[in-house]
């Protein structure tokens, strides 16, 4: 039970991050905007470009950071399947509600991941950050 415990809030620390990451890359799309908005002088093409690398920076490292949580959290999952295994008849009736607990250990490794989502949502905003730098 202690090693359940353990891996739910590894699992819960690393969801939490993945929000972190998706919404810190789009925070920096957004700031480069801004940052190329507030300049009084029009953007040079040498600035544009140099904008658009550090947007293209962000999305790869974004997408490349939330396919590593996204493993460590399969291996969290992957630690509560297995001692889930070792639950003692009483736990097993209590985790699956007084139903029957070999379906509820099915469903449980059935878990969906958010990681394209994030990923998803860091390469739509890097391509909107494209496309209005284009637009400058």
């Amino acid at each position: 039970m202690a090693l359940q415990e353990l891996a739910a809030a590894d699992i819960a620390f690393y969801k939490e991050k993945q929000w972190n990451v998706a919404n810190y890359a789009l925070l920096l799309d957004t700031a480069i905007i801004a940052a190329a908005k507030l300049v009084i002088s029009p953007v040079s093409p040498a600035e544009r470009t140099g904008l658009w690398l550090a947007a293209l920076a962000v999305a790869v490292a974004a997408v490349i950071v939330l396919h590593d949580l996204d493993r460590t959290l399969a291996k969290g999952r992957d630690r509560i399947a297995e001692s889930r295994k070792y639950f003692n008849e009483i736990s097993l009736k209590a985790y699956a509600c007084g139903g029957d607990p070999n379906k509820a250990l099915e469903r449980s490794g059935d878990k969906p991941s958010l990681k394209r989502l994030f990923q998803l949502a860091v390469i739509v905003g890097f391509g909107l950050t494209s496309w209005l730098l284009s637009r400058l």
